[in-house]
């Protein structure tokens, strides 16, 4: 007995095929810590965990229910030495980059199909202070090397550390796309403002004044610049639902959760914002101190 030790979950694991496709069956005592560190993406009922480890139950990876094309509640047919057995799904979890199939059982269930199966591993729970030295210890006990031990909490953080520094990247390629975006609507924009001022020439002939031209350019602007937001915002969510929801199942047989973050949709709409501004300041200057002779040449040379 170790003082240190919190738990100690021993885990049996067997290899099957189920539809040709090679999953792992992994066998599990009933213990809280599954509880609250294994999410699960779907659940029968408010207490699967309790299903699980007392009715005849199984909790499998999305991958896995996909390619099976099955659902909660569904019996699952496993095959076992002592023959096939259809245990109820109560759970649905996710299980990222795995190339294999994964279906999660209470060892007591595994064991009647497996009577001989030993467990393969063990996961215990240390408190984090006591950690190197409980390693030291059981490498010198054992003669264990470093490849028989992993320290989760460390793998957990260098891979917290991989995926900072690639959505690093990510997030600058991001910026870099949203101020060509930018540019691309501040050209677009002044471009269209620029074609309109010398259709302006007629109205300005037949009496109406500078300052309501100058409102009628700006609105104009204004109002093709809004449409393009209402008209952009919902094809944009509904363009990521689909690579989320139909792409990335097609490919990797998951998907991942589908946020929308409205602080960002602000910052977007504030960047769209500024170039109008930007984009309907200049024909507008240009209006103020054009001539109205100047307008009707222009006007006769596009005509």
């Amino acid at each position: 007995h170790q003082p240190q030790l919190a738990a100690v979950l021993p885990n049996w694991q067997v290899s099957i095929q189920l539809q040709g496709w090679p999953t792992d069956l992994s066998g599990i005592i009933d213990h809280p810590t599954y509880r609250q560190h294994w999410p699960l993406l779907e659940a029968l009922g408010d207490n699967p965990w309790e299903r699980l480890a007392k009715d005849d139950a199984v909790m499998l990876s999305e991958q896995l229910a996909r390619r099976l094309q099955v659902q909660l509640g569904d019996h699952l047919t496993l095959p076992t030495p002592t023959g096939p057995w259809s245990p109820r799904i109560v759970g649905i979890y996710a299980d990222y980059g795995n190339p294999k199939g994964h279906v999660l059982v209470n060892i007591n269930h595994l064991l009647r199909g497996w009577p001989q199966l030993t467990p393969n591993r063990f996961n215990l729970r240390i408190e984090p202070a006591s950690i190197p030295a409980f390693v030291t210890a059981l490498q010198a006990r054992f003669t264990l090397d470093d490849s028989r031990i992993v320290d989760q909490a460390r793998l957990k953080g260098w891979s917290t550390q991989v995926f900072e520094r690639t959505f690093a990247a990510t997030a600058a390629l991001n910026s870099l796309t949203l101020c060509v975006a930018g540019v691309a609507l501040f050209i677009s924009l002044l471009t269209q403002s620029q074609s309109r001022l010398g259709q302006l020439a007629p109205l300005w002939a037949l009496g109406v004044t500078r300052r309501h031209l100058m409102l009628l350019n700006l609105g104009q602007t204004w109002l093709l610049a809004l449409l393009t937001l209402v008209l952009a915002l919902p094809l944009g969510i509904a363009l990521a639902w689909c690579l989320d929801t139909v792409i990335n199942v097609q490919a990797f047989g998951w998907r991942l959760p589908l946020r929308v973050f409205p602080v960002q949709l602000l910052q977007l709409m504030g960047l769209a914002l500024v170039a109008t501004l930007l984009a309907s300041a200049w024909p507008l200057y240009r209006l103020y101190r054009t001539q109205p002779a100047d307008l009707l040449r222009t006007f006769a040379h596009e005509n």
